[in-house]
C-alpha cells in the first residue's frame, strides 16, 4: 500500500508520527491505534526509535493531566477524547485522530504503532 492510497486521515496520523525523530526512516507506513497492550511493535532498528516516541506520548500524556488537575477540570482531554496532541521538536503542534474503540476503557488505552513496509498490504 503507497502513501497516496491512504485516507486523508491516514495520511496526516503518518505525517504526523514520521515527524517525531528527524532519524526516523520514512520508507515505512504508520497506522496509530487505541490498545490495552503497551508493547509497541517495530520491526528490527525502529525498535529504539519507537521506544522514544512511545516515553513522548506517555509524557504528554502526563502533562495534560498535571494541566487538567491544576485548573481544576476533572475532564482529561487525553483520556476522554480520540485526539492526541503531537508535539514536534521543530516548535509545530499537530493532532493525530485516533479511532473510536468503545470495547475499551479510556483508562486502559495505549497508543501502540505498527510500522508495516510500504508495498505491504
Amino acid at each position: 500500500m503507497e502513501r497516496e492510497e491512504l485516507l486523508v486521515a491516514d495520511k496526516e496520523v503518518m505525517d504526523a508520527m514520521m515527524l517525531f525523530s528527524d532519524k526516523m526512516s520514512t520508507k515505512g507506513l504508520v497506522r496509530v491505534y487505541n490498545s490495552v497492550h503497551p508493547i509497541i511493535d517495530i520491526e528490527g532498528h525502529m525498535a529504539q526509535m519507537g521506544k522514544k516516541n512511545l516515553t513522548l506520548l506517555q509524557t504528554l500524556r502526563k502533562e495534560k493531566t498535571a494541566r487538567a488537575k491544576a485548573v481544576g477540570n476533572t475532564k482529561v482531554p487525553n483520556l476522554q477524547e480520540s485526539l492526541v496532541d503531537v508535539h514536534v521538536h521543530r516548535g509545530t503542534k499537530r493532532k493525530a485522530e485516533l479511532p473510536a474503540r468503545p470495547e475499551k476503557g479510556k483508562d486502559v488505552k495505549k497508543v501502540r504503532v505498527t510500522f508495516v513496509r510500504v508495498g505491504v498490504v
